[in-house]
């Protein structure tokens, strides 16, 4: 897999986001890579201003921990 997406490795986000318009996996699947935790920590900060629930996330583990405010 590791391979298969190393050619959009210093593909710039408009042309990567062009070609997963056109349905390229590989492309998608760096896009995922390059931004996953911008978008989950983003997540998970909305929610906390919504639920009485506090977040952290465990970067070693790869884990969220849910804590009650």
């Amino acid at each position: 897999m590791k391979n298969k997406i190393d050619q959009y490795t210093d593909t710039d986000d408009e042309k990567l986001f062009a070609l997963i318009e056109q349905g390229d996996e590989g492309a998608f699947t760096r896009a995922y890579e390059r931004y996953h935790k911008l978008l989950s920590e983003k997540v998970l900060m909305d929610l906390e201003k919504i639920a009485p629930v506090k977040f952290e996330y465990n970067e070693d583990k790869k884990e969220v921990i849910v804590k009650m405010k």
